[in-house]
């Protein structure tokens, strides 16, 4: 179920979609995920309960590119309107996909059996519903500015290249990423599962 309390759950998952849609300096809406697979690789993401992770696979002579191309997801995001709505709509099918899988009910039985005050008891995908807000442009930025820290980032890079060119590369590229000095809360502060949720069969269909 959806909240309607003024919060757009499904922001991390849905910045994470809205990302791949063009950045300043690459403005071309699909042009990324179009260099990787011209560059015999791939690209993709995920959102989990603590953190997204973006990955791509390409030849080696593209390689620095292509990082300079992921690097902007974090330097200047366009957020462009006219691809926002349908991102809304392919979070939204991903949601609806959802709905036929055994996994997502078993996690969806976990957040409902955990304790309402806490940081798990929510709807974390998204969906229209969740997601429809006349500021959504307004509250991506907003959500970037907070936790698209570099200081809470961890960035992986392997190639042909040698240790010294590679790190020359991640300092040049990705060192424009800005340091919010954010502090990640404490996930686990309002206990997800008290003593009274636990120590129980719970059966379901």
């Amino acid at each position: 179920g959806c909240s309607l309390d003024g919060k757009l759950y499904g922001t991390a998952h849905f910045l994470e979609h809205m990302l791949f849609q063009g950045t300043e300096k690459y403005p071309n809406e699909n042009e990324y995920m179009e260099f990787m697979s011209n560059n015999g690789g791939m690209n993709n993401a995920y959102t989990s309960l603590t953190n997204t992770n973006y990955h791509f696979d390409c030849s080696n002579d593209a390689f620095p590119e292509g990082l300079d191309r992921l690097s902007q997801f974090f330097i200047c995001p366009n957020f462009s309107e006219n691809s926002s709505e349908r991102e809304v709509k392919a979070v939204d099918s991903e949601f609806n996909q959802s709905l036929q899988s055994d996994m997502w009910h078993f996690f969806n039985l976990l957040m409902r059996i955990s304790n309402k005050e806490s940081l798990l008891n929510r709807f974390a995908c998204g969906n229209v519903k969740s997601l429809s807000n006349d500021n959504i442009r307004e509250s991506l930025l907003a959500f970037h500015k907070k936790w698209y820290s570099s200081n809470i980032m961890t960035l992986t890079v392997s190639s042909k290249l040698g240790i010294e060119e590679l790190e020359k590369l991640a300092v040049e590229k990705f060192s424009p990423v800005k340091n919010f000095d954010v502090t990640v809360p404490n996930l686990g502060e309002v206990t997800p599962f008290p003593p009274e949720n636990l120590g129980k069969l719970v059966k379901y269909v």
